[in-house]
């Protein structure tokens, strides 16, 4: 089944589209709480994905989602 994916989100909750290192470092002291506090994975940490968009290729594609 490859359908669009429908989320009920509570309004508290916002959502954005990161495209540039500048916001990436932003966000990251709060994104490195969040990651503390939910346990989260190694890729999942901002130290990691800012490693990523540094090296990627195609920095015209870049986008956290």
């Amino acid at each position: 089944m490859n359908g669009p994916v429908v989320l009920a989100i509570p309004r508290t909750h916002t959502f954005e589209v990161v495209t540039s290192a500048a916001r990436l470092a932003e966000i990251a002291p709060a994104w490195r709480a969040l990651w503390q506090w939910a346990g989260g994975l190694v890729f999942q940490h901002p130290d990691w994905i800012a490693g990523w968009w540094r090296t990627t290729p195609q920095p015209e594609r870049r986008a956290l989602r």
